[in-house]
């Protein structure tokens, strides 16, 4: 295909490239690309800078099945990240690249706002938009930063003392590096805000996260992480567009949940009741009721025996818990669901022995009070932080290392009650 590219005063067009797709006005026999004369003293280059990108995209519209909005806001992240577009590039007005690309400038001016909110692009009305790459690749590569951000959902003093918080600073420490624990309050948006900033960081080089963010979050940072700034996460599996685009390391509450209810249907146990809070009824909570299901699927038992019991106002969810069936399982599904249940007794002066049948699932190694006395099937944190800081450690060796998938299992303590 050949593109011809025209002075708007109508001068006689030119031959600009042999091999390109950019497109303005489209006639039967060329494509033609009118632009001025201004234009082409600020910007002599720009075609030659961005024309296998450009054809990549348009090339790969239809059989990509990707918003073309997702995907030019993708590869122009990438661009500037790996220094294909360098620090400091002024690019063109937002008509003049759409008008190249062939797509609407509204859909351009957004790829562009975007890539301002993320701040590594800036705009001026007077001056123009311009390239700003983060300042830690400077740094990085002198030898300077040496921080890794841990970011935690919510971070209170109890869990400041547990095995959790130790074995990470520990792992780091022995390495070299010094941890920066960061809590999101439990927001998700406050913690991609969180993993922006870190990324724009001269002095820190990674993070480990325990993630709340949905997919669409998480794809977002991916599009704009540097290369070289690995991001480990710890808290669930997000498989975007189909495949693993990051490392992550997790608790498997598949197995977790498939194996307590395999052991109670075994001892002649035919219904379980699992507590699940709002948040856990999507990913690790969410898997862990699917391996309970998944269970009672494979022993012939009908899904209704599985119930599912939502805490929401604190008394009417005790009593349910309290006035379920007497031969049910009651599965705490989390640390959380846990503190809540026995928040909820103490404040009653209600015995444990209330509760019949239960069993909590949680990580090992948080404080005893998170715990007391019940049945559990435990985690083990302290091989789990290890296992995130080695992988961590061979990203930053090798930022072209190749993803790493795991799924680490636990098992069920104090077998001396006679349902398991």
């Amino acid at each position: 295909m050949v593109l011809f590219f025209a002075l708007k005063e109508k001068e006689q067009p030119f031959l600009f490239s042999d091999s390109a797709v950019f497109t303005l006005k489209k006639s039967r026999t060329k494509r033609i690309v009118y632009i001025s004369k201004q234009t082409l003293k600020l910007f002599p280059g720009i075609m030659e800078n961005y024309q296998n990108e450009l054809r990549k995209i348009i090339d790969g519209r239809e059989e990509s099945g990707h918003p073309l909005y997702h995907r030019l806001l993708e590869s122009m992240s990438q661009m500037i990240s790996d220094g294909r577009i360098p620090d400091g590039t002024r690019l063109p007005p937002d008509t003049v690249l759409a008008g190249i690309l062939g797509i609407s400038h509204i859909t351009w001016a957004k790829v562009i706002n975007t890539l301002r909110q993320r701040g590594i692009v800036e705009r001026s009305r007077q001056r123009g938009t311009f390239i700003r790459r983060p300042r830690r690749t400077a740094a990085m590569a002198e030898g300077k930063s040496n921080v890794i951000a841990i970011f935690m959902d919510t971070i209170t003093p109890q869990e400041m003392n547990s095995d959790f918080m130790d074995t990470l600073q520990e792992e780091l420490s022995r390495n070299g590096f010094r941890p920066a624990f960061i809590s999101a309050a439990e927001s998700s948006q406050i913690q991609y805000a969180q993993v922006l900033n870190a990324m724009n960081m001269p002095e820190c080089c990674g993070g480990l996260i325990w993630s709340l963010m949905d997919d669409a979050q998480i794809q977002s940072l991916l599009e704009v992480r540097p290369p070289a700034w690995p991001l480990v996460f710890m808290a669930a599996d997000h498989a975007l567009d189909g495949e693993k685009k990051h490392s992550f390391l997790h608790y498997d509450g598949f197995h977790a949940g498939m194996e307590i209810a395999e052991r109670f249907i075994a001892s002649g146990g035919r219904y379980i009741s699992v507590l699940l809070c709002e948040r856990h009824l999507y990913q690790s909570g969410l898997q862990r009721l699917q391996g309970i299901e998944e269970a009672f699927s494979r022993a012939d038992l009908p899904a209704k025996n599985v119930e599912v019991i939502r805490w929401e106002n604190e008394e009417e969810t005790l009593l349910k818990v309290l006035n379920r069936r007497p031969d049910s399982l009651l599965v705490a599904i989390a640390p959380m669901e846990i503190k809540l249940l026995k928040k909820a007794l103490l404040s009653k002066n209600i015995p444990l022995s209330s509760l019949g049948k239960a069993i909590g699932i949680t990580p090992s190694g948080f404080p005893e009070d998170h715990l007391w006395d019940l049945p559990l099937y435990l985690f083990d944190t302290k091989m789990l932080c290890r296992q995130a800081v080695d992988v961590l450690l061979k990203h930053l060796k090798n930022p072209e290392s190749p993803f790493c998938h795991k799924l680490l299992k636990g098992k069920i303590q104090k077998h001396q009650v006679s349902y398991f």
